[in-house]
């Protein structure tokens, strides 16, 4: 074969073969976000890196109805904003909005990813390694970088246990929604999770960990015994979670005292701002207030939050019911009610 023609079949191969190789990219992009420690980090350009190159070898963007364009672009647009607003009429916090900006503002363009439902997959593996550190206590506290940066104990890869927490809810329920083969690898999960101490993301992790299990097996079973199984199988797993929370891990969890302190961090991560309007105000100084859509709006105007609800129950909408990506969706909303 003459150079000109091995240089041809390898153009054809190469255009055949290159959307697969984007997923992984995209995977690495999430990941690399997650390492992100401050705002000057290596690891701001490393995301931005991976998330271009799996643009351009996906060699396609996803085809988004107008009113999902629309919705994602004013959010943009507000959270660039509210840097602005942030010096003249917010509270001043110019540097960490714009900080927020640069990190926030390029995960929009997760929206366009072709075959989002192929990344993920890829991105289970960075789940299963945090889970592994997460287990371990690695990198072991107290570690502080030379920014001064110190790692919580159980976070994993991620900044904050409950933040790790999370991620492993989310690997949780994805495995789960993969069907019986990856029941266990989900199981292995909840050790992790437990030892995070983030008792928001156990109880997420946990419901629907069960009534997908449950919806699982009661399709393979009897007409006449479903009912029975299936209280069974739910029974048997919360009973489950309680003996592990409350035998294994009472450092964690003391069950017989959690009632004061869920109210009170209940109403911490619930409180509305009375600072809340509709001009964005960058970044306030409110480290309590978990919830997602209250966040942005108190941060980027009442018009962004409204926009975020909107868009989430549109794409709640637009997903065939109990598929997949319904019930990432779903954990994604139920965990940012209370965690960010």
């Amino acid at each position: 074969m003459t150079s000109p023609s091995r240089v041809l079949v390898f153009w054809a191969w190469y255009h055949r073969t290159r959307p697969h190789f984007a997923p992984p990219f995209f995977a690495l992009s999430l990941t690399a976000t997650l390492l992100i420690r401050h705002f000057q980090d290596n690891w701001v350009l490393a995301s931005w890196a991976a998330l271009g190159l799996g643009f351009i070898l996906a060699g396609t963007v996803e085809r988004l109805p107008r009113w999902a364009i629309i919705g994602i672009v004013a959010l943009v647009a507000l959270r660039l904003l509210s840097v602005v607003g942030s010096i003249i009429w917010g509270a001043g916090n110019w540097e960490a909005s714009l900080g927020a900006a640069m990190w926030g503002v390029p995960l929009a363009l997760f929206a366009f990813v072709p075959r989002g439902d192929r990344v993920f997959p890829w991105f289970t593996l960075t789940i299963g390694i945090h889970g592994v550190l997460t287990a371990f206590n690695l990198p072991n506290p107290p570690y502080t970088t030379a920014t001064g940066f110190a790692f919580a104990p159980y976070a994993g890869l991620t900044i904050n246990p409950n933040l790790g927490g999370g991620l492993l809810a989310l690997g949780i329920v994805f495995l789960m929604s993969r069907g019986r083969g990856a029941m266990f690898l989900a199981a292995l999960l909840f050790i992790p999770l437990v030892l995070t101490g983030s008792r928001w993301a156990l109880v997420v992790a946990t419901v629907l960990a069960t009534v997908l299990a449950t919806v699982l097996l009661v399709r393979r079973w009897p007409k006449k015994d479903r009912f029975f199984n299936a209280f069974t199988c739910v029974t048997l797993v919360l009973l489950f979670v309680v003996l592990t929370i409350g035998v294994w891990l009472p450092q964690f969890y003391t069950l017989a005292s959690q009632g004061e302190r869920v109210q009170r961090d209940l109403q911490e991560r619930l409180f509305i701002p009375e600072t809340v309007s509709l001009l964005p105000q960058g970044m306030m100084d409110t480290p309590g207030l978990h919830n997602v859509p209250m966040r942005i709006a108190a941060e980027d105007g009442l018009v962004s939050g409204a926009l975020w609800l909107g868009l989430t129950g549109l794409a709640l909408a637009r997903r065939p019911l109990a598929s997949g990506a319904w019930w990432m969706m779903v954990a994604v909303v139920l965990l940012g009610m209370l965690d960010y």
